[in-house]
């Protein structure tokens, strides 16, 4: 996967916000041959959380030295109106705002925002997301407290009280998963080095996989064609997988709502109930792309 540079990150003094501008510059680095991909707004955004978190954001490198790491449990994605309104091949500049929302004692929720960013007017909303982080031990594998120095008093969860993150977008994770239908489609992946960091699967593949398509996968599933067709996307990270990992991903359409789709993938040889992801996408029922049309 591509690492995406930053021309300045800058991190608050209580470190708990911080404000990343692209060195690549631009809504291009949401497309991908000429259309929108939700696995690049997923890499553009997991690749701002990580430099925001090296930049001292919630006092991560205390974190790491204290042989822990954050670990992604949930991602929620919404697209605000104004991303249909722009060229997307358009070169705007384009900054990522990275905010601790909450803490309790072994997570952290983060809200993230790419703007298009303005010289003569104020910067616009393109994307709000909301990811919940783990702080997991790199010796057992097992969710750990956070350190002292990033527990320090900003928001503790479930309090309502401490900064507000003006989103407008509900927090409540929405997406549900139903029972996986016998005549759900499904299609193998097998994991490469160029989806993977440190030999692990990283987030933005796993989108890949199942919205854009992969290195070996058949288009049974529908794929977003524009901003203005995507509304919401919703992902639970649940296992991990590696390089040479062979992978089964399974897309059906909810009967009761045509505007989404669920995904989830399994390990192709897993035992029982082996699930590595689940995703939920809401797209604009009339801009939906037909699944028979793939």
């Amino acid at each position: 996967m591509q690492t995406i540079g930053w021309e300045n990150v800058n991190v608050s003094q209580d470190k708990r916000e911080a404000w990343l501008v692209t060195a690549l510059s631009g809504p291009h680095l949401l497309c991908e041959a000429g259309v929108f991909s939700l696995w690049k707004l997923v890499q553009l955004l997991g690749n701002a959380k990580h430099a925001a978190l090296v930049q001292g954001l919630l006092d991560y490198p205390d974190i790491v030295a204290a042989h822990c790491d954050l670990l992604t449990l949930t991602v929620r994605c919404c697209c605000h109106p104004e991303l249909a309104r722009i060229h997307l091949q358009d070169r705007l500049p384009v900054k990522v705002t990275v905010e601790v929302q909450s803490l309790g004692k072994t997570s952290v929720t983060l809200v993230s925002r790419v703007l298009k960013t303005s010289s003569l007017h104020s910067d616009t909303v393109l994307v709000t997301s909301r990811t919940v982080l783990v702080n997991i031990s790199r010796r057992s594998g097992r969710p750990v407290p956070l350190p002292a120095t990033a527990l320090e008093p900003v928001e503790l969860e479930g309090t309502g009280k401490g900064r507000q993150t003006g989103s407008g977008v509900s927090e409540q994770f929405s997406a549900g998963f139903d029972e996986i239908p016998v005549s759900a489609d499904n299609y193998d992946v097998t994991v490469v080095s160029s989806d993977t960091i440190a030999g692990h699967t990283n987030e933005a593949s796993y989108v890949r996989y199942c919205f854009g398509g992969a290195n070996n996968t058949r288009r049974h599933h529908p794929v977003s064609k524009s901003a203005s067709a995507f509304k919401q996307l919703e992902v639970q990270y649940c296992g991990q997988s590696m390089t040479g990992d062979r992978l089964k991903v399974l897309s059906w359409q909810r009967p009761s709502f045509p505007d989404t789709t669920c995904y989830v993938i399994k390990r192709l040889f897993g035992i029982g109930d082996d699930v590595i992801v689940r995703a939920v996408g809401t797209y604009h029922e009339q801009n939906r792309v037909p699944m028979s049309s793939l």
